[in-house]
């Protein structure tokens, strides 16, 4: 039994380890030497142990027990279990290096076990939430961190030149964005350069095109100090997303997943067909410009090259096994009917201008649940100086969800998104129009409705991070470069 479960064991409130006196541990040595006389589980090099925590320890165990460290403990608990958290977890507290002392030799073997059956497993969303605790973890394990995950950058990179057999499971950590996190957490700025090297051999080497834009998707988290190389991930990133990959931190049926990536694709019409191919040129041309960018501001940092992959990314793949059949975003009626009522064939029988929320706006009718749960909300934010209706799709609804959100307003809603268009505009109204069959009906719109505000609103927004029932969640919606973006923001709440 591990030695956290047995200081558990004995039951002391957690409030109460750090007052304890003298007299206290003296008490609890006499109760556990008693208990080894009749209970085989317990030694008395364990017992000897435990005492020596408590009484030189007990600080340094109390702020261990507090709930931010609560990953830490399972792990210190059953090293072979993997814990899940998003985000940083130690507040800017003042942790002295005598806590990362008392974590170094205490526990510092379960650490290490924990990392390498992270490695063997390729559970780099386990590993990242280990590495979200990085400021009271000692020197000497974050290096050992790095040298391994470097040495897995190398291996894949050769693993590419080589042409090597099962390249698939050679590289899948390539594929895996929260590999890149861990790299993030460690410090980016290190692994830059093996970070575009590995970028420049998937270009030239990797021709399964599925394999190809996950890795694309999933080098995308790297989070790059270069201008030029954030750049050209960002780029990446979009293409690879409108090729139908997606982040998948869960798979389907499990509770916890390692993270990973595949790729969402549906079976196409003939006529979707010709709109397929004239995507699949548009995304050859934007990644012709996002390859052509150089990182050269250092002159040791290698060049971006151009890949003859590229020209068949988007052919249809549905047969590889390394693709899912899911539903696309289940809004399209609401976008056709929004883009019908602003197109130049309507006809307007009247106008009448409303108040901008959702009673007013009738988009809400038929939604049995809007607000959040109260045990897993979910907030989304309007950061920007503009009205604006979020229509999110939940996973498990047939229809989309409306919320209707003013400049800098906030709103409760329910969870488990799995992404989110914004409609934009300016005086809010309702109007009577006739359909393409002549009856009259009744919508919601925004009066005025640019050009920028149609192509906005022709973007859907994967939110595919904010799966966590167990966390409280926060979507923040920008509008940094005429173009909204939707940032997720996830804080632990236990």
């Amino acid at each position: 039994m591990s030695l956290i479960k047995q200081i558990e064991n004995l039951g002391i409130p957690v409030e109460e380890i750090a007052e304890l006196t003298e007299q206290d541990i003296i008490r609890i040595e006499k109760k556990l030497k008693a208990q080894v006389r009749m209970d085989d589980n317990l030694s008395g090099n364990e017992v000897i142990q435990i005492v020596t925590t408590l009484r030189k320890e007990k600080d340094n165990l109390a702020i261990l027990f507090r709930s931010e460290f609560k990953p830490l403990l399972s792990i210190l608990r059953d090293e072979n279990a993997f814990v899940y958290v998003f985000q940083t977890q130690v507040p800017p507290l003042n942790f002295d290096e005598d806590f990362t002392r008392f974590l170094e030799e205490g526990f510092e073997e379960v650490f290490k076990a924990y990392v390498e059956n992270c490695l063997r497993e390729d559970h780099f969303y386990g590993l990242s939430s280990l590495l979200c605790f990085s400021s009271v973890l000692s020197a000497e394990l974050l290096e050992i961190i790095s040298k391994r995950l470097e040495q897995r950058v190398d291996f894949m990179i050769e693993s590419m030149r080589l042409g090597s057999k099962g390249i698939e499971g050679k590289t899948i950590a390539a594929t895996n964005p929260f590999f890149y996190r861990c790299l993030n957490k460690l410090g980016a700025i290190q692994f830059e350069t093996d970070i575009a090297m590995l970028l420049n051999t998937t270009l030239e080497y990797i021709t399964n095109k599925v394999w190809y834009v996950r890795i694309l998707f999933a080098i995308g988290a790297f989070e790059a100090v270069d201008a030029n190389t954030k750049d050209v991930l960002k780029q990446n990133r979009a293409i690879a997303r409108k090729a139908g990959v997606i982040e998948e931190q869960y798979p389907p049926g499990k509770p916890k997943g390692r993270g990973g990536t595949l790729v969402n694709t549906r079976l196409k019409t003939k006529s979707e067909t010709g709109k397929f191919s004239y995507l699949g040129w548009i995304i050859v041309l934007v990644i012709f410009y996002s390859v052509k960018v150089l990182i050269n501001t250092d002159g040791n940092k290698p060049e971006f090259k151009m890949s003859e992959n590229f020209k068949n990314i988007l052919a249809d793949t549905s047969d590889s096994p390394n693709y899912v059949n899911l539903n696309l975003p289940k809004d399209q009626n609401f976008v056709d009917l929004m883009l019908f009522l602003h197109s130049d064939s309507i006809e307007i029988v009247s106008e009448q201008n409303i108040s901008f929320n959702l009673p007013a706006t009738h988009l809400a009718d038929g939604q049995t649940v809007v607000r959040g749960d109260g045990e897993s909300d979910l907030d989304i934010k309007n950061e920007t100086e503009q009205r604006i209706v979020v229509i999110a799709q939940k996973w498990g609804f047939s229809e989309p969800l409306f919320y209707c959100l003013n400049p800098n307003q906030t709103m409760t809603v329910q969870p488990q998104l799995e992404g989110v268009r914004i409609y934009k505009g300016e005086m809010p109204q309702i109007i009577e129009y006739k359909d393409s069959s002549g009856i009259v009906r009744s919508h919601f719109r925004f009066k005025t409705f640019t050009d920028e505000d149609k192509l906005n609103f022709t973007e859907y927004h994967k939110t595919e991070t904010i799966m966590h029932m167990s966390k409280n969640q926060l979507i923040t919606i920008t509008k940094p470069l005429d173009k909204f973006e939707v940032d997720v923001k996830v804080i632990t709440k236990y």
